[in-house]
This record gives C-alpha cells, structure tokens and sequence, in this order.
C-alpha cells in the first residue's frame, strides 16, 4: 500500500503541470513515462505503444495502447490537455469498438484518470460518470488515484483482478445512481396532486383498519387531510421564518466563472470547497447528473448535507474544475 500510496503522489506531481503542457504529445510524453519507468507503473517498453492503428490500414491512432503477453491491444488510452474543450471520452469509445480484438478496458487522461470497463466494447460509455474509476490529478492522495496504480502497476498485473474489481465497482455505482434516481421520483410525485391523491388513499385506509371511521364517512378523510396540510404548512412557515432571522453569509467563487463552471461540470468531474470560520477547508467532489443551470447551480450546493449542517460556519464556497481550492 505505501508503494502504490508513494507512486500516485509521485504521478500526482509529475502531471499536474505536464497536463498543461503546450502541446498535447508533450502530456503523451509525459504519460508514456510514468507507465513504462520502473520507478512508477513499470510497464515494458514493448508492452506500451503510442500512435496505435486501431484497424489494419486505419488513419485513427488511439494515443497509447497496452498491450497483453501475446502482444495483442488489452487498453486504450486517449489524453487531452487541461484546457481542451474535448474530454476524449467519445472517441475512446469509438476506439475500443474499432480496435481489433475490440476492447472491454480503455482510460481518458485530462485533468484526472478515468478508467472505464465496457463489455460493449465501448459503445456504452459517454460521459465520466460511466467510469469505473476517477482520479484527481491535482490530488496526491486520492484514494481511487492509489487503487488505480494498484491495479495497473504492471509487477502484478493480473487483468481478471482488473475486470472483477471494475465490474463490481461499476454494479455498486449503477445500485447508488438507481437508488438516487427511485428517490427522486417518488419525491416527485409525492410533491404534486398524485401524492395528495395517496396521502388520501394511505389515511382512509389506516383510518379504516384501526376503526376510526365506519363505512359512509370517508369525508372525514378530507377534513383530517387538510388539517395535516395546514399544520405542515404552519411548520414549513414557521421554519422558514426562523431561517431568514439567522444570518448565513458567504460569498461564491466560481472558477474560472460561473458559466465556465457549469459547462465544465457537465461532462467532468468538479469540486466544491466549502471554506469554514475556523479556516478549515472541507472539499467534495461533484459529478453532476446533468441538468445544472447556471440558474440551478446555487441552489444544489445550498440543498447538500453539508451544507445544511455546517451552513453558519461557512464563509467561502469556491466552486471549481480542481481538487486543490488555490488553484485557478
């Protein structure tokens, strides 16, 4: 574990600025190293190869490939520069599917690494959230940064480990994203006139088995219902009042600007830091589900748990595509 934990720092440092390099085969360069040097991934030279023909006579060369012991394409690798407009994840996927043998593994480096497992051979990965792994490249000490050079450092390289932990990543993801999407729309439809409908339907039916009304005086329903809704309501008012009698204030920091931000956090990976009185810095990452708005934006920081436990100790929050908060 200090092995990997030391190699991943190490990447950590030594991107963190090619990334930003002036040309993009420069960052190629600079990835090509850290696989094949023994004192990172250790990958052979003749196991790595950069400009890979991903069909026989093709003009489309996938950046880099790793090759499997037959000597047969195993990953893709697609890299962009930071300040590319383009996060390499379509034209990865269009690479692993042309590729021959096609290819279930392939990775995008930008300002982090995301490997993705697509028994589709790629066809199904369009965005980063369909990666089995993401890691900061601005973080040394990302947990999924350290797990990735396990996984890829090539001493023991063992492509079955490889598969299973994506597949099981990749389920566990899928339940949580299924999770939060049933919630959703429940909460939905519990918040319009269906769920005033059921609200109903659950009263009359409790009332009924516990013998609070007979047959014939359903119209008590009614008058149980909106009382429960004015009672709510005087909470909710109530609530509210209290709210606007204490004093939260904060200012944002959008970076590079609020625009920018959020056409960045549409198809990336961000990071929210919420700066605290006592000059802590809690960070978060944010990967969005789409839809944000440069009207919605506001509000989903402010509706996060966080948020809403530590609201009157927040002084700052910087909103931003990196994962340390000084960086613009």
């Amino acid at each position: 574990m200090n092995t990997y934990n030391k190699i991943w720092k190490n990447i950590s440092r030594q991107l963190k600025y090619a990334k930003n390099s002036p040309q993009e085969t420069d960052y190629q360069s600079a990835i090509y190293e850290i696989i094949t040097d023994s004192d990172y991934l250790g990958w052979p030279s003749d196991r790595v190869k950069r400009e890979y023909p991903v069909q026989m006579g093709s003009i489309k060369k996938s950046d880099i490939v790793l090759l499997d012991s037959d000597l047969s394409p195993l990953i893709a690798i697609e890299v962009k520069l930071s300040n590319s407009a383009n996060n390499g994840i379509e034209q990865l996927g269009s690479y692993m599917d042309r590729c021959e043998p096609r290819l279930v593994f392939g990775i995008t480096i930008k300002d982090s690494f995301n490997l993705f497992y697509d028994e589709n051979t790629g066809r199904s990965i369009h965005s980063i959230k369909d990666a089995a792994i993401t890691a900061s490249i601005d973080n040394p000490s990302d947990i999924d940064g350290i797990k990735l050079v396990e996984l890829l450092y090539f001493q023991n390289f063992d492509v079955d480990i490889l598969k299973a932990f994506c597949g099981e990543r990749l389920t566990a993801l899928h339940k949580k994203s299924e999770r939060e999407r049933r919630i959703c729309e429940v909460s939905n439809i519990l918040s319009g006139d269906s769920g005033n409908v059921l609200m109903r339907k659950a009263i009359q039916l409790y009332l009924k088995e516990n013998n609070f009304i007979d047959e014939g005086e359903e119209d008590i329903v009614d008058e149980i219902t909106e009382n429960l809704y004015l009672t709510n309501f005087k909470k909710q008012l109530e609530s509210k009042n209290n709210e606007t009698t204490r004093s939260y204030k904060f200012t944002y920091k959008f970076i590079p600007s609020i625009e920018d931000f959020v056409e960045y956090l549409k198809s990336n990976i961000c990071y929210r830091h919420y700066v605290l009185s006592d000059g802590r810095i809690e960070t978060q990452k944010w990967a969005s589900s789409g839809g944000i708005t440069v009207q919605t934006v506001k509000p989903n920081i402010t509706g996060t748990p966080f948020y809403r436990k530590n609201k009157t100790n927040i002084v700052e929050i910087i909103l931003s595509p990196y994962e340390d908060p000084n960086s613009e």
